[in-house]
């Protein structure tokens, strides 16, 4: 009875149960009258087959409560106690949470590497956050340091890049203020001078109240997709996001790349929704920059009529500058110019090329592109059956196009960045670490989304055999 009443004792202290419990007495005897062979054998081997039924018997029993699970062990204990219980994590749900922040430190030592000492104290507070994460549910603290983790990188590394994009944007601003073509021409304050503008008519609005420092506006769109994706609780995309070295620099370097994110996030946010509408906000990203035009062809692919609409009708509306006041030769000489300013290769597959062949022109380089461009659309249009599909068969073509000539930058990569970050935590599974804020308005707007616009989901591919009897009883029907 003292070794019965001794092991009882240890295995409550293990379970994490009332020292005092006849519900465990209760399935002890019960055991025992069920069992009376059992009782007979060593006493070691009978000890540890009754700690295991014990604990395999009150730790895997669960009690519904009203907001979430806890073990039964919980409200055998004390209240102090039943509270802990209930805030121990569930790995099932915080799993994405430590993920993320174990990304989260491993791009916050790339920023203390470049002589940043802020990154260096973010790894330590997010170290803190994750072994607080694997103790208690910290959901929403997770999400709030990588969103202020975020936002503190942006501000240390503020102006730590440097691009001419948006000197030669406020340059093209201030000539169509003053009446002038802002295609067709170089201008003076690119660096080198004679840097063409080769961007859409969006963005001579879309910069224009803030003209003097156009920089502030794609700091402010950062923060804004930031915010954005905290709202949303995807913790691994969010990570990323908040933390990625090129996004950083991106934020302020003088680069209008992170703006062509956002506009490239509406539309891809909503094509799955709605095929017309995320044609027309396409076509919107597009007369921003060009380059969001890589997505046209998975969209026409998937949607043909709704495609071909929504881009067209969209297209002629905010083009009308460029084919009834500047001409569209001159803006395809600015595009055409702007792919030979930079003189020479880099961070390109071009420039590998290069560097191991040698001698190879840059003309060369720049065609081999654009041939692997059609090779990647051509490729992926069996597989675009989704507006999945849709948004990574667009990804690819893009990387293909603007990384495999002779000039890139990783600026490219804050364009794509923001629907990659946004969709990433779905795409890998880990869409039930989603950290759900009080209330849930993201969850209810989702279900109120769902019913009014439900996603277009792919349809069913029938086999041929079936296919062909439905074809041939409608011939004979006829």
């Amino acid at each position: 009875m003292r070794d019965q009443r001794r092991l009882l004792a240890e295995v409550v202290a293990e379970a994490g149960l009332a020292r005092s419990t006849r519900a465990i007495e209760q399935f002890v005897a019960r055991h025992q009258a069920e069992t009376p062979g059992e009782s007979g054998r060593s006493v070691a081997r009978y000890q540890a087959g009754l700690r295991r039924r014990i604990l395999e018997r009150f730790s895997a029993a669960r009690w519904e409560g009203p907001s979430e699970v806890v073990p039964v062990r919980s409200v055998l204990i004390s209240p102090s106690r039943a509270s802990h219980a209930r805030l121990r994590p569930d790995p099932a749900t915080a799993g994405p949470s430590w993920l993320a922040l174990v990304v989260a430190i491993v791009l916050a030592g790339q920023a203390g590497q470049v002589g940043r000492p802020v990154g260096v104290v973010l790894v330590l507070v997010m170290a803190l956050t994750l072994g607080l994460s694997l103790r208690w549910r910290l959901g929403w603290l997770v999400i709030g340091v990588l969103a202020v983790a975020g936002v503190v990188m942006r501000f240390d590394l503020l102006h730590a890049g440097m691009s001419d994009v948006l000197t030669v944007t406020r340059s093209a601003i201030e000539t169509t203020l003053a009446g002038g073509d802002p295609y067709g021409i170089g201008y003076a304050s690119s660096s080198p001078p004679g840097a063409p503008f080769p961007y859409g008519p969006l963005a001579l609005l879309w910069y224009l109240p803030f003209r003097t420092d156009p920089r502030i506006v794609e700091f402010a769109v950062s923060l804004l997709v930031l915010a954005v994706l905290a709202l949303r609780g995807r913790p691994i995309g969010l990570a990323i996001y908040a933390l990625a070295l090129p996004l950083l620099l991106a934020a302020s370097d003088g680069s209008n790349d992170t703006s062509g994110g956002l506009f490239l996030l509406a539309a891809l946010v909503v094509l799955p929704r709605s095929p017309i509408g995320g044609a027309g906000l396409l076509a919107i990203a597009t007369a921003f920059k060009p380059y969001a035009a890589a997505w046209l062809v998975p969209l026409v692919v998937w949607a043909p009529a709704a495609g071909l609409v929504g881009f067209v009708v969209v297209s002629l509306l905010v083009w009308a500058p460029v084919y009834l006041l500047w001409g569209v030769p001159a803006f395809f000489d600015s595009l055409t110019r702007s792919q030979s300013i930079h003189g020479r290769s880099a961070y390109s597959l071009g420039a590998w090329l290069s560097s191991v062949l040698g001698g190879v022109s840059e003309a060369s380089l720049d065609r081999l592109r654009y041939v692997l461009g059609l090779t990647a659309a051509v490729a992926t249009v069996p597989f675009v059956r989704s507006g999945r599909a849709v948004i990574v068969a667009g990804a690819l073509i893009y990387l293909v196009i603007l990384y495999t000539g002779s000039w890139s930058t990783p600026a490219y990569l804050a364009s794509l960045a923001p629907i990659l970050c946004w969709n990433l935590d779905d795409w890998i599974g880990q869409g039930a670490g989603r950290v759900a804020w009080p209330g849930d308005p993201i969850g209810r707007l989702t279900v109120w989304a769902d019913a009014h616009w439900p996603v277009r989901m792919p349809e069913a591919r029938r086999p041929p055999t079936e296919a062909a009897a439905e074809g041939s009883s409608t011939d004979v029907g006829s």
